[in-house]
């Protein structure tokens, strides 16, 4: 294991790490939320360079972040301006999309996102209680979930991540429950619940051998989901 950084403003220092992001070079990424910036680290830790995102013409408020291994974007949520911010691995914007509201292309504090396999932006839309799914110029495809406890439905989505097979996987963080979706958003099944233990689920990542990591905010724990296969 390794653990580095710690309080401060500093290189390599950290003020609510948020988000974090990996290149499959094993490039590190970490969207250091209250220092307004953007980290990156080599696969063992070491500073390679920080970028700013609290620009004028970029994020004021940055939540979560995302790698594009097919065309190199890193991608940022900003939950105050409500958009998603797309720029290359050094820091320049290419462009934005989104603003405040609930129609398609808009948003109500964009939590979380992800970039699945084929390019596609899966974001979680916290107060509209959606996840929206865009191509990767920010072309709006298709939404799921509405408010609610039933199956599909969604209450404050928070971490969102996609499995081998290209299902979704959403943190439901009201429902205090994660739920799977197939790739075009429809419900297949609740893999993780109250019965379980959990209050509060923030993050979610599926690991190459199978497993589902989730954290939770409510009870400081992180839950494993041993042999995560879907088909």
């Amino acid at each position: 294991m390794i653990r580095f950084g710690r309080e401060g403003s500093g290189e390599g220092e950290f003020r609510y790490p948020s988000g974090v992001a990996i290149s499959d070079e094993g490039t590190i990424f970490v969207l250091d939320a209250d220092n307004s910036r953007v980290q990156i680290f080599d696969s063992d830790g070491k500073f390679l360079r920080t970028f700013a995102v609290l620009r004028l013409d970029m994020a004021a408020h940055p939540a979560g972040i995302a790698f594009d291994p097919r065309t190199w974007n890193l991608l940022v949520s900003d939950v105050s301006k409500h958009c998603v911010i797309v720029m290359n691995p050094i820091g320049a914007l290419r462009h934005t999309f989104g603003s405040l509201g609930a129609l398609d292309r808009q948003f109500n504090q964009p939590l979380y996102l992800t970039v699945n396999a084929r390019g596609e932006i899966i974001v979680s839309d916290f107060f509209n209680h959606s996840v929206k799914v865009f191509d990767s110029e920010g072309v709006f495809l298709f939404k799921f979930g509405s408010s609610g406890t039933g199956d599909g439905q969604l209450s404050l989505p928070a971490g969102v991540c996609t499995d081998a097979s290209g299902n979704i996987i959403v943190a439901d963080r009201g429902n205090s429950r994660v739920s799977l979706f197939d790739a075009g958003g429809h419900f297949l099944k609740h893999v993780a619940t109250k019965q379980d233990g959990l209050r509060a689920p923030v993050a979610v990542a599926v690991s190459k051998k199978g497993a589902l990591v989730i954290t939770d905010g409510a009870n400081s724990s992180v839950t494993i989901v041993k042999n995560f296969i879907c088909h």
